[in-house]
């Protein structure tokens, strides 16, 4: 929400923020040259001058404009982070991001409030039970608070809809253990969760398969499947 601030009364990164974010919004449709140009036409009124010109100072920079625009700029933005500057995401920490993505997963359907952190506690219940150690416990926690993050990829329109779904919404319905599988790849500390957040939607058919068979998804997969309003 808007706070009705003006000037020097907005913090300074969030006004390179709102630079940012208009000119990549128009670099990527229409180029640099119109993005600065459209930067250049509401200084003063949308943009700190100041931050205009910095700017308009990398203009030229094409090495730096490739990154911006590439397929990966998170790299590039790696190298730039000050070394002293880096936290290092000890366990209590990646609990805290853990939950913190499950609010604003849970946030974005009226159909999904508190279901990560109710599928959490029941995983981690029935984790207990199989005799899971504290440390398998903790991993299995912060998968199924994290296993519909692929569901940020999916519209609202469709999540939310109240009636049947076409073929075609149930197949992007059906994505996002994929999305949630690359979102969570892309995390250093999360990536061996990956192959548990991204299989809830995974059926093991043991009733189809050789007696005495075991294996399959992780065990610690299992647990979290199903229960989402439109799978």
């Amino acid at each position: 929400m808007r706070q009705g601030l003006a000037g020097p009364a907005i913090p300074l990164l969030g006004r390179i923020v709102g630079l940012a974010q208009t000119t990549e919004v128009f670099a990527s449709a229409f180029g640099v040259e119109a993005a600065i140009a459209v930067a250049q036409e509401r200084k003063g009124s949308w943009f700190d001058p100041a931050l205009v010109e910095a700017l308009r100072g990398l203009r030229r920079a094409t090495t730096f404009w490739a990154q911006v625009r590439g397929p990966d700029p998170r790299a590039h933005l790696a190298v730039l982070e000050p070394e002293d500057e880096v936290l290092v995401a000890d366990e209590a920490r990646l609990d805290i991001i853990a939950h913190a993505f499950a609010q604003v997963i849970d946030a974005k359907s009226p159909y999904t409030y508190r279901h990560s952190e109710g599928v959490a506690e029941l995983a981690v219940g029935i984790g207990r039970v199989l005799g899971f150690a504290d440390g398998e416990l903790s991993d299995l926690r912060r998968a199924a608070l994290l296993h519909d993050i692929g569901k940020l990829g999916v519209s609202n329109t469709i999540l939310d809809k109240p009636g049947r779904l076409t073929d075609e919404e149930k197949a992007q319905i059906r994505l996002h253990p994929a999305y949630t599988q690359q979102i969570l790849s892309r995390v250093d500390a999360f990536r061996d969760l990956v192959e548990v957040a991204s299989a809830h939607h995974e059926q093991p058919r043991w009733h189809r398969l050789p007696p005495g068979t075991t294996g399959g998804a992780p065990v610690a997969a299992q647990p979290g499947t199903g229960g989402s309003r439109h799978r």
